[in-house]
Formats: C-alpha cells, sequence, structure tokens
C-alpha cells in the first residue's frame, strides 16, 4: 500500500513529499524505516531500496530533501546538511502520524550524504531505534583533501569567493555540475569528474529519475565542507547502529567511516563490502549484499 505525503519542514518554510508504504499483507502496525537520498540526489533513485524493505515486511517513510525532487524550497538544488537532517526529524514525526506504520519502531536508513544525516538524528533523538549508514559522508574538509588535496581546497575556496561576491552584488545563487564523466570536456566545473559518478548520476545504472537535475548551488559547496560529523560518534548509542562501508571507496573513505564506527557506543556492527562507493547503489555490485544485512539489521531491531 503506497500513499502520498506531505509534511512541514523543520524551520516551517516549505512542504516536504515522498511516499509512505506498508507491506500489503501487514497485519497491523508494522515497524517503519524512513529513507531519503544522498547529495543532490531525489528519492525516486532509491525504489529498489523501499522494496527491499518492503519484502522484509518493514514500512517505509521516503522522502526528498528540500529544494529537491518533489519537495517545495528556494533556492531550488541548494544542498544544506543541517536542514537537511533537521528535516529529518521531521519525517520521523511524520511517520508517527502515518497510518500503518508503529510510531515506537522506527529506523532510519541513509546512503552516502545522507548516511551522515541519519547518524546526526541519531544522535540527538531518542525517537528512532535503529540505524543503518551506508558508505557515509563523515568529514567535508577530510573528502576534499583525499580527493584533491590542498590544491582542491583552493580551487573551491575561490569558486565560493567569486560566488558570494556575485551575491553581494545582487545576482541569484548561481549552480555547478554535480557529475560528468573523465572524457566530458564540455566548459564549466563540476564536482565529481569521473566515469563512476557520471554512471551513476548522469547515466544512472538504476535509471535517471525524471525529477533529478544535475546541478546543486555553488553554495552547496561550502555547506558540504564545513558538514562533520565525527563529534557526534559518542552519542549515537544506545541506538543499534550498523554502518556498511566499501573497502575501495574513493569518494567517501571507509576508514572516515570505521573511525566513527569504532567511536560511536554498542550495539553496533560494522560490514565491509569489496567494492567502490556506487557498488553499494541499487544496480551496484553489492547493493543486494548491503540490503541483506540492512534488512537483517532492522528486523533484529525493530
Amino acid at each position: 500500500m503506497r500513499t502520498d505525503v506531505e509534511f512541514p519542514s523543520a524551520d516551517g518554510t516549505r512542504t516536504l513529499r515522498g511516499t509512505a508504504h506498508v507491506p500489503d499483507d501487514a497485519d497491523g502496525p508494522v515497524p517503519a524505516v524512513v529513507v531519503s537520498p544522498g547529495f543532490g540526489d531525489v528519492v525516486a533513485r532509491l525504489n529498489p531500496v523501499v522494496d527491499a524493505l518492503l519484502a522484509a515486511g518493514l514500512g517505509v517513510l521516503a522522502y526528498d530533501h528540500g529544494t529537491f525532487g518533489l519537495s517545495d524550497g528556494l533556492p531550488r538544488q541548494e544542498v544544506d546538511p543541517v536542514a537537511q537532517h533537521r528535516d529529518l526529524r521531521m519525517a520521523v514525526t511524520a511517520v508517527r502520524h502515518q497510518d500503518g506504520l508503529d510510531p515506537e519502531r522506527i529506523g532510519l536508513w541513509g546512503i552516502s550524504f545522507s548516511g551522515a544525516h541519519v547518524l546526526t538524528a541519531a544522535a540527538w533523538d531518542r525517537r528512532v531505534k535503529a540505524v543503518v549508514s551506508q558508505v557515509p559522508w563523515i568529514s567535508g574538509r577530510e573528502n576534499v583533501l583525499r580527493m584533491g588535496g590542498e590544491e582542491a581546497l583552493a580551487t573551491f575556496g575561490a569558486l565560493l569567493d567569486q560566488e558570494r561576491d556575485s551575491l553581494v552584488d545582487g545576482a541569484a545563487p548561481s549552480r555547478v555540475t554535480i557529475a560528468r564523466r573523465t572524457d566530458d570536456d564540455s566548459p564549466g566545473f563540476a564536482l565529481f569528474s569521473d566515469d563512476g559518478s557520471a554512471a551513476y548520476f548522469a547515466r544512472g545504472l538504476a535509471g535517471v529519475p525524471v525529477p533529478w537535475e544535475n546541478t546543486v548551488t555553488v553554495r552547496s559547496i561550502a555547506h558540504a565542507q564545513e558538514y562533520d560529523v565525527r563529534p557526534l560518534a559518542p552519542l549515537v548509542g544506545p541506538t543499534p547502529l550498523l554502518m556498511v562501508v566499501a573497502r575501495h571507496d574513493t569518494a567517501m573513505p571507509a576508514d572516515l567511516a570505521i573511525g566513527f564506527q569504532d567511536a560511536a557506543p554498542e550495539p553496533k556492527e560494522l560490514v565491509v563490502v569489496d567494492g567502490g562507493h556506487y557498488d553499494l547503489y541499487p544496480a551496484g555490485d553489492a547493493f543486494d549484499q548491503a540490503m541483506d544485512v540492512t534488512t537483517r539489521w532492522f528486523t533484529k531491531h525493530l
């Protein structure tokens, strides 16, 4: 059973939209998992995640972050991690008002950038009873340094300074491309110029959803660089935490996620799979393995 849902953002300025799902054979309220997409993405791309959770007898609330996909918000395509993780807690509240979903058995599932949001929300919200974080974003500055060193920090800094000058002069927020192939010599800046990112985002291993756009605002870069969840690790427990990381992840380094997991209290579990970052996404080589351990975790703890 699928129901369209709307709920307000944490600051009350926009409406967030998604869908609530209850297994067809449910007998009474079922545990629910909140699903949200990663950096610059839309939740429609995660339908296989929803299907896997439903097949395990779990309910789902899946939604788009503000300014993306079906959700409201201006400027469009702006990544604001603080707003997003606060809105995630509003999604938890929305679950508690949804028929067929158990208000006392709520879990969070996130991947990449939303993998950080679920850690942040779980650290502060004891309504959350279980968490799965896959190939998560841990530290913006460290990610930039790992991928491009001090030169990348300087490049981003110059781009952001130029954008601030433009905004002070009254211009509208400008955008950059999220991902393009290594052989794409189109003009302009792209956050990810590698074939793996392009295959996932622009070509779409699982298909490119209609609401998705291959851009984010320049300000999104500043917001992302400043996002660091490492201080929250001791606060996640006693909420059960499963982290699923990719051994050869060059986008979200596995050792940063493992360091977070080491600092988190019990109960917790770490699963390291072979492959890279996008192998854990729908249609990736490790997707089925990741969903097997995910559904087991939620079934056990919810």
